[in-house]
């Protein structure tokens, strides 16, 4: 009888290493999604006058892994532009990328 405890203990203690070893391999969850995000906007040269991002600078980021998932209105409004101080509206295009975050080394 004792030996018949002592194996089904042993049993157990061995599946409860087992299980635990599989929980610590499995990849942990983070609160982190597997993407970084970057927002590139018109650069400000001067007061009230920015520069359009180039072509040039849209394809370097898709050379490094960016890819555009969207575009949105970036709008200026100067109010005191010119001698008249007429309000003037501009809007620039906004680009949005993602992409896989790396991971560290």
């Amino acid at each position: 009888m004792r030996l018949l405890t002592a194996r089904l203990l042993l049993m157990a203690a061995l599946a409860a290493v087992i299980l635990l070893a599989a929980q610590m391999a499995r990849p942990r969850k983070t609160d982190f999604p597997p993407w970084e995000v970057k927002v590139v906007q018109p650069l400000e040269i001067s007061p009230a006058r920015y520069r359009q991002v180039t072509e040039r600078e849209l394809n370097d980021l898709a050379y490094q892994g960016w890819e555009l998932v969207g575009i949105a209105p970036y709008t200026y409004l100067n109010e005191e532009r010119g001698k008249e101080k007429t309000m003037v509206t501009q809007t620039y295009p906004t680009y949005i990328f993602k992409r896989l975050r790396k991971e560290p080394n």
